[in-house]
């Protein structure tokens, strides 16, 4: 698939569980007055962002039926679908796919809107259902095996972010190379469009920058970022 058929994104966000940060880094549960729920320290969340060609966003997390009890989301309680363009996230995934991934995963958001099923926080959680649209749109997403959560997704983002540093790295020994076999090396486009075909991680830094000032994740800074081996500032 051409990259300009690939002008629509999927975004995995997570709202990482804060034992997984540095001390101190994000204060946001420290406010006074925070409407943050506690348990959200320690479970995390995961949403999914759908954003079309116009770069029009929308949010979706999956939650339990309100004013249930914590034990309830254990063993099981309705669960919702709502809007969630407010929440606060600290890392992120993002897809570039086409108009008909992106359509495959908007029909899943509706399909769930209108049969969410039960809530339960080992089996169908925010992150298996923001990992079954991203399935239903066919891209590269993580397992949806009984017990994903956002601590699974975490680690496995930050397993994938190791892989694409290395592989930039090997692009580049390659690339340097080419000239002593009488080749002509490759334009860094060429390696900013490689990178774009694949899951576009998104560091806690970056993430959380972005959550707090409200802003769009731009892709093109991301990898731009990631291509030149400085740290985001």
């Amino acid at each position: 698939m051409s990259e300009q058929d690939k002008n629509y994104k999927l975004t995995l966000y997570l709202d990482t569980p804060k034992m997984l940060l540095k001390p101190g880094f994000d204060k946001i549960y420290d406010k006074p007055n925070s409407k943050m729920p506690y348990s959200t320290w320690f479970t995390g969340h995961t949403f999914i962002g759908l954003t079309d060609d116009k770069g029009k966003e929308e949010k979706w997390g999956y939650y339990p039926d309100p004013g249930t009890p914590f034990m309830k989301h254990v063993s099981g309680t309705l669960g919702h679908l709502y809007e969630d363009d407010n929440s606060h996230y600290n890392e992120a995934v993002v897809y570039m796919v086409s108009k008909d991934q992106y359509d495959a995963a908007k029909a899943k958001v509706d399909e769930t809107r209108r049969a969410p099923g039960f809530y339960q926080l080992f089996k169908k959680n925010c992150s298996s259902v923001a990992n079954d649209i991203l399935k239903a749109a066919g891209v590269d997403a993580p397992s949806n095996f009984v017990g994903l959560t956002p601590h699974r997704l975490t680690l496995s983002k930050r397993a994938m972010r190791v892989q694409r540093h290395v592989e930039v790295a090997m692009w580049k020994a390659k690339n340097a190379l080419k000239p002593l076999f009488g080749q002509k090396k490759a334009p860094t486009a060429d390696l900013m469009n490689k990178l774009k075909d694949k899951p576009i991680t998104i560091s806690t830094k970056e993430g959380t920058k972005s959550s707090i000032n409200r802003k769009p994740l731009d892709i093109n800074k991301v990898l731009s970022t990631l291509i030149s081996g400085k740290r985001a500032k």
